[in-house]
């Protein structure tokens, strides 16, 4: 077993003993809430969505809310192209709208964000970003229609990217779209503006009181504003059953299928896949699912199907002095806009902490490896293996400002060609942050 082996086994492991400790301790008395009689049933042992093109989550305390924030930071950096050949400072600023609304029929997600990145020695690298996430979900009888929108543009990829959120520890956000759906980018490149945009439909219908039927299908493209890497259309089709066990714990059995298609390649890459998951559930506490299964590739390169095994694995864990996240994903990719085609897998782990009534801290990292679907030249090589870390501390001044300091760091190997050319192989990066965040009260809606 290699490695990478080594650490999913570990991760999961640990993932386990925390599952199987909740399990002994009791859930909370809830009261009974009024309900339609024609629901009531559903709602008591409702399954885990686990075949849904979207991320389960904990969700927040606080149902109805409008939120703003805005970061000013000052950021020395190495290598800020993805070269190896320089360092730079900056000045970036940045700010955050989120709105959550839970109707009894309906629930509303929006988060919008916006910012700009000066560097006055080199103004060459001045950037700007955007993203933009849009969800909502409605409740019919039997039935639960949901639709998710993101846009993400930025000179960067969106793995291990640290600068823009205003909470590091957030990597599912509002709209949580699975990453079964986004197109990848994993792999690290220079910096090229790119504009990432994700749409899907989802569908769900109770069978009955512990069991439930789930359809999805998504576009997604990947865009680069930029010369030298490969745009990506990228379809998804999901479904699958879902049947609570108990209140806590769902297994689900979900087909689905992904088609790649690459500007400049005749054929689209196809995979097919079956998974099997579970899903468990401590109220407001603990969330964990697991899923794998066989994913069959029929590549660009060739006629014939390949037979791969996939899966992903996300926990979520709330305690009073932090939180904890965890996800894991192993899958056929596009490649990332570098690669035609790629063996991907990665992992990504979170965590803040609460260390006194003022201070503040949190962790994140992150580990990619990415495969050619095709040697080059019929040669067998390296895969690309990238990773990222970051540390950042703050101190509240006021309830609404406070004071933070961050160092991260992203690192790729050399690995083999970059077929379509522009990843950024072999030097560091490395980044030195000081700044404060200003967060407006929440705006409660009713």
């Amino acid at each position: 077993m290699n490695r990478f082996g080594l650490i999913c086994v570990l991760l999961l492991s640990i993932t386990a003993t925390i599952v199987c400790a909740q399990n002994d301790i009791p859930g909370p008395e809830v009261a009974p809430q009024p309900q339609e009689s024609d629901n009531t049933q559903y709602l008591q042992t409702e399954p885990l969505p686990l075949s849904g093109a979207q991320e389960i989550t904990l969700g927040n305390t606080e149902n109805n809310f409008l939120l703003s924030s805005l970061r000013v930071f000052q950021m020395l950096e190495t290598n800020p192209l993805g070269t190896g050949t320089s360092s730079a400072s900056a000045t970036a600023v940045y700010g955050r709208i989120t709105l959550q609304r839970d109707g009894r029929r309906s629930q509303t997600r929006l988060r919008l964000g916006s910012g700009e990145t000066f560097y006055p020695s080199q103004s060459g690298l001045n950037s700007n970003y955007e993203s933009l996430s849009v969800g909502q979900t409605i409740g019919w009888q039997r039935w639960e229609f949901r639709f998710a929108s993101e846009l993400f543009h930025s000179p960067r990829t969106n793995f291990g990217d640290l600068e823009h959120f205003t909470r590091p520890a957030q990597l599912i956000d509002e709209t949580g779209i699975s990453q079964l759906v986004i197109p990848d980018q994993s792999i690290f490149t220079q910096q090229l503006a790119r504009l990432s945009v994700s749409s899907l439909g989802e569908a769900q219908y109770k069978l009955g009181s512990q069991t439930s039927f789930t359809a999805s299908a998504g576009f997604s493209e990947l865009r680069f504003l930029v010369g030298g890497l490969t745009n990506v259309n990228q379809f998804t089709f999901l479904t699958g059953i879902n049947h609570a066990l108990n209140a806590r714990d769902t297994v689900t059995l979900a087909y689905g299928r992904n088609i790649f298609d690459l500007h400049g390649i005749t054929h689209s890459i196809d995979a097919d896949f079956v998974e099997a998951a579970y899903g468990h559930q401590l109220t407001g506490k603990l969330l964990f699912d697991m899923s794998l299964g066989p994913q069959v590739l029929h590549d660009a390169f060739g006629p014939g199907g390949h037979l791969f095994i996939g899966g992903h694995s996300s926990l979520e864990y709330k305690a009073a002095r932090g939180d904890l996240m965890l996800t894991f994903l192993r899958s056929i990719t596009a490649g990332s806009g570098v690669l035609v085609g790629a063996q991907t897998n990665t992992i990504e782990l979170s965590e803040a902490l609460t260390l006194s009534r003022n201070w503040t801290g949190s962790a994140s990292l992150g580990y990619a490896r990415n495969a050619n679907l095709e040697n080059a030249n019929g040669q067998k090589s390296k895969p690309l293996l990238g990773g990222y870390a970051g540390l950042m501390i703050a101190r509240r001044l006021s309830s609404g400002a406070s004071l933070f300091f961050s160092y991260n760091l992203q690192r790729q190997n050399l690995g083999g060609p970059c077929l379509m050319g522009g990843c950024s192989a072999g030097p560091r990066r490395d980044q030195i942050i000081g700044g404060i965040d200003l967060d407006l009260h929440p705006i409660h809606i009713r």
